[in-house]
């Protein structure tokens, strides 16, 4: 199967950012003293770490994400679903702060490549999420989708996680009217790795969380 569509813009951003510190049409894209690419745009800047856990400055404080970890199913039927959990931890933030996080300002996103099944950089489907209130801790499942019913392992493919996140602090843009007005900031974080050839069964993931996606999937 030949990649492209969304996987060719992928890989145009990725030698974007392989260009060290390069600058055109208000896009700026380099690497860090630590050696993680970013890439800026007005209003928004996305960084992509090798490894985790890598931290997200969230209104002048940090959130980290701390693992996303891919676990899978096959069923009676034989086919094969891909879970992705990851682990996000704001314990630097205030019960405040924690709370607008989770109601407004935090959203995330997966996406697979697998060529044996056909998944050409596709979404992956929220599943659910749980915040800990006491712990400031987030973890938030993706599926591979329902409705497929895919025939072949995820072993070895490709799966990308993204956290972003909107700040207090804005930008002013003007309108093709001229009329000004201001919109957010944005931090992201993207994660790309790699799934294991031998991934470990989703009957793994400890409890209670293994126990809330048993839950999750029964009122599908």
């Amino acid at each position: 199967m030949k990649r492209t569509g969304l996987l060719a813009l992928s890989l145009v951003l990725m030698i974007i950012l392989l260009c060290s510190c390069s600058s055109s049409a208000g896009v700026t894209s380099g690497s860090k003293e630590d050696g993680v690419f970013y890439i800026d745009t007005e209003g928004r800047h996305t960084e992509m770490p090798k490894s985790l856990p890598y931290s997200l400055k969230y209104n002048g404080k940090e959130i980290t994400l701390d693992a996303v970890d891919v676990y899978e199913v096959r069923s009676s039927d034989y086919t094969h679903t891909l879970y992705v959990v990851s682990t996000i931890d704001a314990a630097n933030l205030s019960d405040e702060e924690f709370h607008w996080l989770v109601a407004e300002d935090l959203e995330t996103s997966a996406y697979i490549t697998c060529e044996a099944n056909e998944y050409d950089f596709r979404g992956a489907y929220l599943l659910g999420k749980l915040q800990d209130a006491d712990s400031k801790q987030i973890t938030v499942v993706y599926i591979s989708s329902p409705s497929d019913h895919c025939r072949y392992s995820f072993a070895d493919s490709e799966v990308s996680f993204s956290v972003k996140c909107t700040q207090e602090e804005t930008f002013e843009k003007e309108s093709k009217e001229g009329k000004a007005y201001k919109l957010h900031n944005i931090n992201e974080l993207t994660y790309r790795f790699t799934a294991p050839s031998d991934i470990p069964d989703a009957e793994t993931i400890p409890d209670p969380l293994y126990s809330t996606i048993v839950k999750w999937l029964n009122k599908k």
